[in-house]
């Protein structure tokens, strides 16, 4: 897709009002051919990076790793389009992930929301999901409620059989499943190369790809904007470096780079 077709003023008015938004073809072949090569490669060889807690990071902070993904993340238009969407001034990336759910016998994964593992505070904060692969309801494909985010509720984290996370914080998860909430849920058909884009928020979850014939691959970047501010609050997902922040502070560090800045009132603007 063209880049200004991301900026059109009406596809960030339905990003705001429904927490998701689908983007085709904003990531080129050859860049999703290099995807591909370093998810599988993750598969094989988990990358080496712990947390300061000792945990493993097996598939998170590809960037740190591979000089290829951090190239690619200079070169794309990701973080431009999540400041575009997020309506914020810049774009810092939080980290990148691979996410990749084998064919045959993965397990869908349940409702949740990314902001109740992060300890962030703030509006400005989404996920860009790339399909890496041919994507639907059959091969694990996402699935959204759509306004979700509206509420400001961030419900506490739950595993498969329903029962929170241990030392989390967040309101007790309604039942997602029940037609009330079912009555807003969208999925998409993907093609290598669409994004979907989706606000903190958002409640979603994914398909099992059991029925597929193919893995279900996808590189995933986490993006902040300008009103985030660190937010500690029960368990959240721990970091490979030992950040020192304070709460209520913004998230300067080196482990967080701001990839995209508007540099003016006039439309300019630097990605770097």
């Amino acid at each position: 897709m063209m880049l200004e077709t991301a900026f059109d003023s009406g596809l960030i008015k339905a990003y705001r009002r429904d927490g998701v938004i689908l983007l085709r073809g904003l990531v080129p072949a050859e860049a999703v051919e290099m995807l591909r090569r370093m998810a599988d490669l993750v598969q094989e060889v988990p990358l080496p990076l712990r947390a300061t807690n000792g945990e493993a990071l097996p598939d998170s902070y590809l960037w740190l790793v591979f000089s290829e993904i951090e190239e690619a993340l200079l070169s794309l238009p990701l973080a431009r389009v999540a400041a575009a969407l997020m309506g914020s001034r810049s774009a810092r990336l939080f980290y990148d992930q691979v996410f990749v759910k084998p064919s045959g016998h993965s397990m869908p994964t349940p409702w949740h929301q990314d902001a109740s593992h992060w300890c962030l505070k703030g509006e400005q904060i989404c996920s860009i999901w790339l399909a890496l692969d041919e994507i639907g309801p059959m091969d694990g494909g996402l699935r959204y409620l759509v306004g979700s985010h509206l509420s400001g509720i961030i419900f506490r984290p739950q595993s498969r059989d329903g029962l929170p996370w241990p030392e989390t914080e967040g309101e007790t998860a309604p039942d997602f499943e029940s037609p009330e909430f079912r009555a807003s849920e969208v999925s998409f058909i993907l093609r290598p190369g669409d994004v979907v884009v989706h606000h903190a928020r958002t409640v979603h979850a994914s398909f099992s790809n059991s029925m597929g014939t193919h893995a279900r691959r996808a590189y995933v970047t986490r993006w902040l904007g300008d009103d985030v501010v660190y937010q500690p609050r029960g368990f959240t997902m721990p970091m490979p470096l030992d950040v020192k922040l304070t709460t209520g502070s913004s998230l300067e560090h080196t482990l967080f780079p701001k990839l995209h800045v508007d540099v003016g009132s006039d439309g300019c603007s630097s990605s770097h």
